[in-house]
């Protein structure tokens, strides 16, 4: 008679969860690319901006903290790692029986990320304010693309639908990653510009 092993729920979860994961990034084409790529670029930017000579001390730290939310977002968008903590928590979250009451933990979450941001938002309009005149655009840009990513963790069905449409050959979670990153870049150009002279 065979000897069964008993297999790890959790085990079973991750590769399940690797698999989805593989196959998204695998057939993710050349847009993610360089959408990570304008990451990267907004990030140098925003370093750029902190070294200005119109950027105080005190305003350093927030560029570099900019700079640094931009390149996590440029692996999340390269790599998709997203998808990969969606696929395994909704692999644990049926093995575990609390799949059906998902939609309320969800709603929560999208709401402490909504009021998380929103705070840091404030704190770092108001505190730029104070060392320097910045554009309004930068902080607008990296709050879209901020909260972009929250509503991809969370992944509320109607949301990923909303922003998995397509539009002009784009999703619109794509358009609002270029809206993002073209407010900041418009805002540090702002920014630059202004140092110099």
């Amino acid at each position: 008679m065979p000897v069964m092993h008993a297999t790890d729920p959790s085990t079973n979860a991750w590769a399940a969860a690797l698999s989805v994961w593989e196959a998204a990034v695998r057939h993710s084409g050349w847009h993610p690319v360089l959408a990570a790529a304008a990451h990267v670029a907004i990030a140098l930017l925003c370093l750029a901006a902190g070294r200005s000579a119109r950027c105080a001390d005190d305003a350093s730290p927030i560029w570099s903290i900019a700079a640094a939310v931009l390149l996590l977002l440029a692996m999340n968008t390269l790599f998709a790692f997203d998808l990969l903590l969606i696929a395994l928590v909704r692999d644990v979250a049926r093995t575990s029986g609390w799949y059906e009451g998902r939609r309320e933990l969800q709603a929560m979450a999208l709401g402490v990320a909504a009021a998380a941001g929103v705070a840091a938002w404030v704190y770092w309009r108001q505190r730029l304010r104070l060392v320097a005149p910045v554009s309004r655009s930068v902080p607008a840009g990296l709050a879209l693309l901020a909260g972009l990513a929250a509503l991809r963790f969370v992944s509320l069905h109607a949301t990923d639908e909303l922003i998995s449409n397509r539009l002009a050959g784009l999703t619109v979670g794509r358009l609002i990653e270029v809206l993002g990153l073209g407010l900041m870049a418009t805002g540090i150009w702002r920014e630059l510009h202004t140092a110099r002279v």
